[in-house]
């Protein structure tokens, strides 16, 4: 019979990074379909963030590999006062990489919700074993609402547009916010496009 306390850190490792202690990749995949499922049923938007630490290689190369570990976990504390806890999630997809996953979120919550988090995480300058490091995150933010966006959104197309309006803050300066439905975020590099958060 095998030992209940192994099998429950087995099930926690199967949910959970263990450096942040927030989820990982293989949760958000399964997850995120449930949540979907769930937003269909009710009606409800579903908004996702995708994040990414600018520069974190240049962090671990400066200040070594330890003060990075305690960057992302400053990263997560401060998502963590960001977000709902009871309703929000937080998922390390890998390296720098993080993706906050918002329920009954629309597209300009997210915004707001992404523009906080990046205020904040820039504003203060983060104490590690190497001394104080100041960091920034880009993020890209899309949510499916509506009838026709929930009928249409699938786990893949919310990922890859939230990872393109990530993109599109990567590559337009850094330490910014861009946000897009997810139809639309392919088209981020058109000049004609215009952030539909930008009036709010």
């Amino acid at each position: 019979m095998p030992d209940t306390a192994d099998t429950s850190i087995k099930r926690r490792r199967s949910r959970f990074e263990a450096l942040t202690d927030v989820h990982n990749r293989r949760f958000l995949l399964k997850q995120l379909a449930r949540e979907l499922d769930r937003s269909r049923r009710y009606r409800h938007p579903l908004a996702l963030l995708s994040c990414d630490l600018d520069d974190f290689k240049g962090i671990n190369d400066r200040f070594g590999h330890e003060a990075g570990d305690e960057v992302l976990r400053a990263f997560v504390e401060g998502a963590s006062l960001c977000v709902r806890a009871s309703i929000d999630w937080i998922v390390r997809a890998g390296g720098e990489e993080f993706v906050i996953v918002l329920p009954e979120t629309d597209l300009c919550g997210a915004e707001r919700t992404a523009e906080r988090l990046r205020a904040a995480f820039s504003s203060q300058a983060i104490l590690t074993c190497a001394g104080p490091v100041r960091a920034t995150a880009s993020i890209g933010a899309t949510a499916a609402e509506g009838a026709h966006e929930l009928a249409t959104a699938s786990v893949r197309l919310l990922l890859r547009a939230a990872d393109q309006c990530l993109y599109y803050s990567k590559n337009t300066g850094r330490n910014r916010v861009t946000c897009a439905p997810p139809l639309c975020a392919a088209t981020l590099l058109d000049p004609s496009w215009h952030d539909p958060c930008e009036m709010h």
